[in-house]
């Protein structure tokens, strides 16, 4: 079994050449006010989450886009007796695996973004605010060549209990505003980057 990522909560194996695991990190370790305190993951996002297991969070909203976008999501994701999060490897057509808009060099149509930011506001309309848009959350798949899609592989920042101090999200209409601002953010990322043209 192979580390391949790692992000705050989790660690990403591969299990073989199509399947992967996110593991909950035993301790989580946050700064205040220049001390360093250590948590237990689980307790640490008990209180952040409301959940012991993220993993159960990221479930839960998977199934939620997967009947209105299902191309857009990795094709597999299901929990394993441990609790792990057990997903599809994200490929492109010739089985390469697929690469993050964070490490995506070539240049894409700007209508590949519009199209992803299009089914982010779809989203917000069933009450599904993905507030956690960031490269290194989604995929350039190429599924065919020279054809592309964005494919979202991180689902566990939905809703206002991923943020349960800001209280002015317990109000859809800001926790929409604040979803908005972020893809608004990576647009600008993207088209510097890129060039692309609008």
């Amino acid at each position: 079994m192979k580390k391949i990522w790692e992000w705050a909560y989790r660690e990403i194996y591969q299990i073989d050449n199509d399947i992967c695991i996110k593991k909950i990190k035993p301790y989580r370790v946050k700064t205040y006010f220049w001390c360093k305190i250590k948590f237990t993951t689980k307790i640490y996002t008990l209180l952040k989450f409301w959940a012991l297991n993220i993993n159960k969070i990221d479930l839960e909203n998977y199934y939620k886009i997967k009947k209105l976008f299902p191309n857009n999501i990795p094709e597999i994701n299901y929990l394993d007796k441990n609790g792990n999060l057990v997903q599809s490897i994200i490929k492109d057509y010739n089985w390469k695996k697929t690469i993050t808009l964070l490490d995506f060099t070539d240049k894409i149509d700007y209508s590949i973004w519009m199209e992803f930011k299009n089914m982010v506001v779809m989203l917000l309309k069933y009450w599904i605010e993905i507030m956690d848009i960031r490269e290194s959350n989604i995929f350039v798949q190429e599924y065919e060549r020279w054809k592309y899609r964005l494919i979202l592989s991180d689902f566990k920042r939905i809703w206002w209990r991923t943020y349960p101090f800001q209280f002015y999200l317990a109000f859809k209409v800001n926790r929409d505003k604040k979803t908005l601002r972020r893809l608004d953010r990576l647009e600008k990322i993207l088209i510097q980057k890129w060039k692309l043209k609008i």
